[in-house]
């Protein structure tokens, strides 16, 4: 026995159960399948859930997984490499900057944290500012 998902022109959704496939094409073609709702002949089989295939799916969302596991080792080695070859300022990042820019320190490379209104401030100054990504887990609890 198979069971199909069947649908007619009316859009009446039902299911038929034939000994086989050639079964099911045997009563549509002589005209023996019909909509139980409204009689109509114009029946058509349409893919019940459990026969989709989620193999294509299933490989994005592994293609996804990887890019993002890709991003994310991409994202610790720049903030490693921040972290070992410059200076951490760290709340006086602003301010910092804002001296380096107009020539009050010489220049090096820092890093360190800022409220999102001192980033934007720098940026109108024309101080660029690249946010990373923090390294410090925030405690749930």
């Amino acid at each position: 026995m198979i069971v199909f998902d069947l649908v007619c022109e009316f859009d009446h959704e039902f299911e038929g159960w034939f000994k086989n496939a050639s079964d099911f094409e045997s009563q549509q073609t002589t005209g023996l399948l019909t909509c139980p709702m409204c009689g109509t002949d114009n029946v058509i089989k349409v893919p019940s859930v459990s026969h989709i295939n989620f193999g294509k799916k299933e490989k994005q969302l592994a293609e996804l997984i990887e890019i993002q596991q890709n991003a994310e080792t991409l994202s610790n080695k720049i903030t490693e490499y921040v972290t070992n070859n410059f200076e951490d300022v760290g709340e006086e990042f602003a301010e910092v900057s804002k001296k380096m820019h107009y020539g009050e320190e010489d220049e090096r490379n820092i890093f360190g944290s800022a409220t999102l209104e001192d980033a934007l401030e720098l940026h109108e100054e024309g101080i660029d500012v690249i946010p990373l990504p923090s390294t410090k887990k925030d405690k749930l609890n």
